[in-house]
């Protein structure tokens, strides 16, 4: 067994456009859809592509804006309460307690301009600027069970073609110096090699420079090992809305917005790995991966709504979103052994990599009836074909070739149906709402990535020149995703699949203000 050091070293930071750690999950991830807005937006289930009179409803299309008789102020406080439910191997994991974050997830304003001339076929033009959450990412959630795949098939995925001259270290240098210099000139699958050569993961078939293959000197007998996995995420996706929308004589509304978008996403996942056989020199291991990113991202939206007597039909198209994304990554890595002291392998080196992500567009379809001043019933269908989600490509770059032949091979189109009906009675209004989303699985892992149901009611109260709404919404979100990714979705790499599911609910105060 090699000479073993505990390394303390300041953090190093390097930019390399060499190194990749974005995978299909970090596109999804920032492409899903969510009910968010305000209280009778959720209550409602959203289902607002044929209807005005709700600032959120911008959000879905821009026409709306030019429903609005008066001007308006609106602002909407959230209480957000996330139980997360995990099954890996059949086994249950631990229930951590519920975050339970408040934040103000709406604000937005709309200001009318009415035409002076009667004779005027364009009566009205509308201003409007909307903010919204679109994404709440506070989670925390532990998954645990038995897997004979353990951390030495993710570092011998890694390893293969990986020369051994790359994995060691030069006279005097240190482990942090070697993990920099080999992910500002090689790549990251070598970084991860290099982890597992030094963690005592792997050995090599052959002691040479130029030797390619590895075997697995943790888990010799493919026993089965016991995994914990601790998974701690934060952050949101903020959506900016500027709207320009028009009133067409008395049954048209056209409006165009430009959206602006930014991402703050920050995660650490832990995995604990024991169990392992009498013919291993290991005891446990602890592995760490910290992934920081923020971006910003832009779109346009275009949008109709026709109006017949007691009927409404809305349709909208948002272009694809272009979005610029910055991740920055550390790793941690410790190992236990029988008859040796600990392995602990610290880089403190923080991986930058900089990319741009182009989530596909989307078209909605809403239809209304509005049953006079007594109420209102509304649905909405709206379509995404995640097969072309992309990560835009730079300098040639294989893995993101690779990842992008994932999406297209394994990603299908989602559907969104959203459901919503308001009763009014004198100054109250009771209202129910229904949303859905299917998303198709992936082939190779069966992952489904986002299937998404929402209930929802609220009561909202007209104080004519302001109302104030109540609106809840109880979400059931469930998704798979694998311990670890890779740039094969069937690769034995420990990418198994962890089930999650989500029971989310949420709390929206709004009050709004006519001026």
């Amino acid at each position: 067994m090699k000479t073993k050091n505990i390394i303390f070293v300041l953090m190093i930071i390097f930019n390399s456009s060499f190194i990749n750690a974005q995978f299909i999950e970090d596109a999804r991830r920032y492409s899903r859809q969510s009910l968010e807005g305000s209280a009778r937006y959720i209550s409602m289930g959203g289902a607002f592509s044929a209807l005005g009179g709700d600032i959120s409803a911008i959000t879905d299309n821009p026409a709306a804006a030019a429903v609005f008789i008066y001007p308006e102020i609106s602002v909407s406080i959230r209480a957000l309460s996330n139980n997360f439910q995990t099954e890996y191997f059949g086994q249950k994991g631990i229930d951590l307690p519920p975050n339970t974050p408040i934040d103000i997830n709406q604000a937005g304003f709309v200001f009318i301009m009415n035409s002076t001339n009667e004779e005027e076929d364009f009566t009205k033009i509308s201003f409007a600027f909307n903010y919204k959450r679109k994404n709440n990412f506070k989670s925390k959630f532990n998954a645990g069970g038995n897997n004979t795949n353990g951390l030495d098939n993710y570092f011998l995925y890694y390893a293969k073609g990986v020369r051994l001259k790359n994995l060691l270290l030069f006279p005097e240098e240190t482990i942090s110096e070697a993990y920099q210099d080999i992910g500002e000139n090689l790549d990251y699958a070598s970084q991860q090699a290099f982890l597992g050569y030094h963690g005592y993961f792997i050995n090599p078939l052959e002691e040479n420079d130029e030797n390619t293959e590895y075997s697995s000197n943790s888990n010799i007998e493919g026993s089965p090992l016991g995994h914990s996995f601790f998974v701690k995420e934060s952050g949101y996706q903020s959506q900016f809305n500027f709207t320009l929308s028009t009133q067409y004589k008395d049954f048209l509304y056209l409006g165009m917005s430009v959206n602006s978008y930014g991402i703050e996403f920050n995660r650490n996942d832990t995995l604990y790995e024991v169990g392992y056989s009498s013919e291993s020199p290991l005891i446990s291991s602890q592995f760490e991966n910290i992934l920081s990113t923020v971006g910003e991202g832009f779109s346009m939206q275009l949008g109709g709504i026709l109006k017949s007597n007691n009927f409404r039909l809305g349709l909208s198209y948002r272009t694809p979103i272009w979005y610029e994304l910055n991740d920055e990554t550390t790793q941690y890595l410790k190992t236990e052994f029988k008859n040796d002291t600990p392995v602990v392998l610290n880089p403190n080196v923080l991986n930058i990599y900089n990319y741009k992500l182009i989530v596909p567009s989307k078209v909605s379809f809403g239809l209304a009836y509005i049953f006079e001043k007594r109420g209102l019933i509304s649905f909405q269908y709206g379509k995404t074909n995640y097969q072309n989600l992309r990560f835009d490509l730079k300098n040639d770059d294989l893995h993101l070739k690779e990842q992008n032949s994932i999406i297209s091979n394994n990603l299908k189109s989602s559907n969104n149906i959203r459901i919503g009906g308001e009763l009014r009675v004198e100054k109250v209004s009771f209202r129910l709402g229904y949303y859905s989303e299917k998303s198709k699985k992936y082939s190779a892992l069966s992952l489904n990535e986002n299937d998404y149901n929402s209930l929802s009611g609220g009561v909202g109260l007209d104080f004519d020149g302001s109302n104030f709404s109540v609106g809840i919404a109880n979400t059931v979100i469930n998704r798979k995703f694998p311990l670890y990714s890779s740039s094969e979705l069937n690769a034995n790499s420990l990418n198994d699949p962890i089930s999650l599911k989500n029971n989310q609910t949420q709390i929206v105060l709004t009050y709004s203000i006519k001026l």
